[in-house]
């Protein structure tokens, strides 16, 4: 049984006496009733087209930056192994502060602790060899007055 085409419906499969279409830019046609058209690269709908240059910061000129302070660490390690413990785990902290404030960039508040960190090593270093130094002497003479028989 032959299929007969409706009153006014070409017969053959697609219609060969018409041009093709130009091509649509902007628009497509959605397929299914309700379905948004998707978005044509470069285009948005209902407005005009406009060219967008997009840059990446560069890096702002700055004005001179000042020198890190010192943070005493190493002398804060030798002070309270060597030293005085308890002067030792001050100076250790006073240092970490130094470098947790660089760090940041709080350079103010690095100096601060910096000089701390000076005193209480130099604190350190000056009782220690006080200690020692005396313990050396005390030891020397009670060693002298000893009588061997």
């Amino acid at each position: 049984m032959a299929q007969t085409a409706p009153a006014g419906y070409p017969t053959t499969s697609g219609n060969a006496s018409l041009p093709p279409a130009p091509p649509q830019t902007g628009h497509v046609k959605p397929q299914y009733p309700g379905q948004i058209a998707p978005q044509q690269p470069g285009v948005q709908y209902g407005y005009p087209p406009a060219t967008v240059v997009v840059t990446q910061p560069g890096i702002a000129p700055m004005g001179p930056t000042q020198p890190a302070p010192a943070s005493y660490m190493i002398a804060s390690v030798i002070g309270c192994l060597f030293c005085l413990w308890p002067l030792g785990i001050g100076a250790i902290v006073a240092s970490y502060n130094v470098q947790s404030a660089v760090a940041r960039g709080d350079i103010s508040s690095a100096q601060r602790s910096s000089n701390v960190a000076k005193i209480v090593n130099i604190v350190n270093f000056a009782i220690g060899f006080v200690i020692i130094l005396t313990l050396v002497i005390l030891y020397t003479s009670i060693a002298s007055q000893s009588v061997y028989y």
